[in-house]
């Protein structure tokens, strides 16, 4: 019961603080932006967390200012700063019948709950798969406790000290930044971040679809978002139907053989390659499958980007032909810079919708005369490219890129499982662009332009990988695996964001289609298979319900299963300075190495050198580090251990179970004899290095 009131009390504190965001944005913007309510809710509250963290972050390049103070102090300025835009619009002019104080309010709160309840059912999912552990959890954590723990950027690497992380770590700042504004702490801040996510992705989605259907099909706005939200959040492909409950029932009939192993929600992400198996095996995650997992990745952190710069993008068509130059100006910089933040948020999906981006601004071009239209056109490039270099740059200043290029592929993927992959909603995008053309006439047609974007860029990241791959470390039968991934994760949301507004199309009576219902039929076939991978995540996540407890603390099983670590821990986040280093077990990736460092991030001189090859490539003097870290444990007193003091000069030592486990047998008092042991407790301990050069 205290772990439930306790982490309650901690969610109901991050979501107020979120609310509070999203009243003073929607009240700054008011009716100056051109599209619904909910869609202005939604991309005002995240894109004023995005843009705040962005002014910090840069700044941080230079000046210590990444603290909770400055960050809680900044928050405040902005949000009365735009409640005071609020008040003083509302000044200039009479209130309309519908925004006095309880009508505003009780739209507020209809829109809000579209963000509110999906946030408390992903947490109440959560609560019983809480733990910051496995798979690359470590990793996300160590970036966001090295955010927390520098108040300057870039953030030093968790896992090579003296080093800044050469990763895309920008979502994990903008986790660290509600973090530090909220007070929560970082073990339970993880979750509530995936929380957030949650809610933003469901919200964002269903109003952009309930937005574009608003204009081309009126009577089915509501079921366009509510389908758009679910499927983009707990949907998936058909693979899961097919495979997860027509192939068990055929089984059971007799109709078919037994698989060789039962149906598992992750077989729908690891399909192409792997059944049958062949030597080209794909990964093809849709978010449903990341928020289950709950790692904190760089695709899952930037798809609330994404769908806000999708809304942005809806409103700069609206405007480009209207005559507001001014506003279009405005929306183009926040599409480059909202570019930027893609860059170095989830690189990928930067060189995705800057592409669309580009594609969408020279197509629909301008109206007037020639060399008005000309200089209006130059004009958005101009500043859409300054908001994206402004951006960027503090980031890629000190980033080395460590992909190889391109190349055609050597290998497709047969065309019955691209369409267990894509069809369904490809489907559905194909009947919104037909019969949203005969619609478009009820708006300016922009809201129909943007939906043959939608549809294309989905179809184009869908194929991409069947024609290039970006090279990178995977080996040879994962060779096109990681670009399949990134492109294939966009394909999925646009190809539904457009399905969801063609099922409205085909209920919305007033656009002609011949055989209303037998296709509103046949479309809900496509998309009910895919909803029912819900099922699969609902029962995941609830299935370990009767056998843990819930919470949000998600470093509750360091103090079930290994006390003594979540001690030093403990002390380790409470005593390190900004600068100090610390040695504690090297180990291969996915394990419980680096443990130390993951959880406080304080840089330890090595921790996973898988991921370190990853991000920087192969270096001979890292390999050495590691076997320098192993021999110090085991001789603390011989010469390399002594040359490996001299030159890294750690702050800490750690010695503890893992340490012997991984490095043993472990000389503990000749560790121990290197300086003074400021913390035990078992078989753990700390033990604090002289800040002068060591000579042991």
């Amino acid at each position: 019961m205290t772990d439930l009131l306790v982490s309650g009390a901690y969610a109901l504190q991050w979501w107020l603080v979120l609310a509070v965001i999203a009243a003073a944005a929607r009240s700054a913007l008011g009716s100056r932006w051109p599209a619904g309510d909910a869609l202005a809710h939604a991309v005002g509250r995240w894109g004023t967390v995005v843009a705040l963290t962005v002014a910090i972050w840069a700044v941080a390049h230079a000046l210590p200012v990444f603290d909770p103070i400055v960050i809680r102090v900044s928050t405040l300025a902005v949000v009365a700063a735009f409640a005071l835009a609020g008040a003083a619009r509302r000044a200039r002019g009479p209130l309309a019948p519908d925004e006095t104080f309880e009508e505003c309010s009780s739209r507020f709160l209809r829109t809000e709950a579209s963000f509110a309840l999906p946030f408390v059912a992903y947490l109440a999912m959560r609560g019983f798969n809480h733990d910051i552990y496995g798979l690359e959890k470590f990793m996300d954590f160590g970036f966001v406790n090295a955010a927390l723990a520098s108040p300057t950027m870039p953030p030093p690497d968790p896992w090579l000290a003296g080093a800044t992380i050469n990763y895309y770590y920008f979502g994990h700042v903008v986790a660290a930044f509600l973090i530090a504004l909220t007070g929560v702490p970082p073990d339970v801040g993880f979750n509530l971040m995936l929380a957030t996510l949650f809610g933003a992705t469901f919200q964002l989605a269903a109003a952009l679809a309930g937005e574009l259907a608003q204009v081309l099909a009126p009577r089915g706005a509501g079921i366009a978002a509510g389908i758009a939200g679910l499927w983009i959040t707990v949907g998936g492909n058909l693979h899961g139907f097919v495979y997860g409950l027509l192939k068990p029932v055929g089984v059971r009939l007799g109709w078919i053989a037994a698989p060789a192993k039962p149906y598992w929600l992750s077989d729908s992400t690891r399909f192409v390659g792997h059944d049958p198996p062949t030597a080209d095996k794909l990964i093809h995650e849709f978010p449903a499958y990341a928020f289950y997992v709950g790692d904190l990745h760089a695709h899952l952190l930037d798809l609330p980007n994404v769908l806000s710069l999708l809304a942005v993008l809806l409103v700069w068509m609206r405007l480009a032909r209207t005559g507001r130059d001014r506003e279009s100006f405005v929306l183009a910089a926040v599409l480059g810079a909202g570019t930027g933040v893609l860059a170095i948020t989830n690189a990928w999906d930067a060189a995705i919708y800057g592409t669309i981006f580009a594609v969408a601004v020279l197509a629909t071009g301008r109206f007037g005369a020639r060399e008005r239209g000309a200089r209006s056109l130059a004009i958005t490039v101009l500043v859409g490219v300054a908001g994206l270099v402004v951006v960027a740059t503090p980031f890629f200043a000190q980033f080395v890129p460590f992909a190889a290029g391109v190349d055609w592929v050597r290998s497709r993927t047969p065309a019955w499982q691209w369409a267990l992959l894509y069809g369904a909603p490809l489907a559905l995008a194909v009947v919104a662009v037909a019969a949203g053309r005969t619609a478009r006439d009820r708006g300016t047609g922009a809201d129909w332009r943007f939906l043959v974007a939608l549809a294309a860029g989905g179809v184009a990241c869908a194929l991409f990988a069947e024609i290039v791959y970006v090279k990178d470390i995977y080996g040879a039968d994962w060779y096109r695996a990681n670009t399949a991934f990134k492109f294939g994760f966009q394909a999925f949301v646009m190809l539904v964001l457009a399905a969801s507004v063609g099922m409205a199309l085909l209920l919305d009576p007033v656009v002609p289609v011949r055989g209303r219902w037998r296709a509103v039929g046949a479309m809900e076939l496509a998309i009910v298979p895919c909803l029912y991978y819900a099922w699969f995540v609902a029962s995941g996540s609830f299935g370990v319900a009767p056998h843990r407890p819930w919470t949000l603390d998600g470093g509750r099983y360091l103090a079930r299963e290994t006390r003594e670590d979540a001690g030093a821990i403990r002390w380790l986040r409470a005593n390190a300075r900004p600068g100090d280093t610390i040695i504690e077990a090297v180990g291969e990736s996915y394990t419980y190495a680096a443990r130390m460092s993951a959880n406080t991030g304080v840089p330890a001189l090595l921790g996973w050198p898988m991921h370190e090859w990853l991000w920087r490539g192969v270096s001979p003097s890292r390999d050495l580090l590691g076997h320098e870290i192993a021999a110090l444990y085991r001789e603390p007193r011989g010469a390399t251990a002594r040359a490996l003091l001299v030159r890294a000069r750690p702050r800490y030592v750690v010695v503890g179970r893992y340490e012997r486990q991984r490095h043993g047998p472990v000389d503990v008092a000749g560790v121990e004899s290197l300086g003074e042991v400021v913390w035990r407790e078992g078989l753990t301990s700390i033990v604090r290095l002289p800040r002068a050069e060591v000579t042991p």
